[in-house]
């Protein structure tokens, strides 16, 4: 269907839309394809980023839940609650207080620089010594040029917050069911990715107002 729909385009309309994406123009097949391609690299990389949202989200809370009562109750008298409240809502409580706090990005970022520490890590000393060269990064040991590539890597942005071009809006979750933990917790994962996603239309918002 989308072929199709590229395929009927006129040709003005759709160089302006391969060279709006950073695609070269060319014949109309070639863009046609071209543009199928980037567009399935762009969907790839969306699930993938929701992937990973699901992943430091979950991994969050089930830290949180390993903590014990008193642990959760500090940590909630600590972001401004107090009274008693069951477990459950302080694990809410805080992973809501966490991702408002940009802890999912801030998560995302620091796994990708650690997965980044780790593949450098592995390199041999001269390939490390010719990327650091590269990089215009001193060479001294191992440990030192790897902190240092990564240092320079993360000022440049490549762990930041990937900007995707399309938005695919996770379903909103329904209400917690009585039918037992497990769909309790599911529930709150999902209302949680929702949340997220509202967070990034609101942010995006912003900016198109500036």
């Amino acid at each position: 269907a989308r072929k199709k729909e590229l395929k009927a385009m006129p040709v003005g309309e759709l160089k302006d839309l391969a060279t709006g994406k950073g695609l070269e123009a060319g014949k109309k097949e070639d863009m046609v394809g071209a543009l199928l391609t980037h567009e399935a690299e762009v969907r790839a990389a969306q699930r993938a980023h929701q992937a990973k949202i699901r992943e430091v989200l979950v991994k969050k809370k089930e830290e949180l839940e390993a903590l014990s009562a008193p642990e959760l109750k500090d940590l909630c008298a600590a972001a401004g609650t107090k009274g008693m409240l069951a477990k459950q809502a302080r694990v809410e409580l805080l992973l809501k207080q966490w991702q408002d706090n940009d802890g999912v990005d801030k998560a995302i970022a620091k796994m990708a620089r650690d997965a980044r520490e780790a593949e450098l890590g592995a390199m041999d000393k001269e390939t490390l010594r010719k990327l650091c060269i590269k990089s215009g990064v001193e060479c001294f040991v191992k440990e030192v040029i790897v902190d240092r590539i990564v240092k320079q890597e993360c000022a440049k942005g490549r762990f930041a917050k990937p900007r995707l071009e399309e938005d695919e809006d996770e379903d909103v979750a329904q209400p917690a069911s009585k039918s037992g933990k497990k769909a309790q917790v599911g529930d709150m994962v999902e209302a949680l990715l929702a949340n997220e996603a509202n967070r990034k239309r609101e942010r995006e918002q912003k900016k198109q107002e500036k």
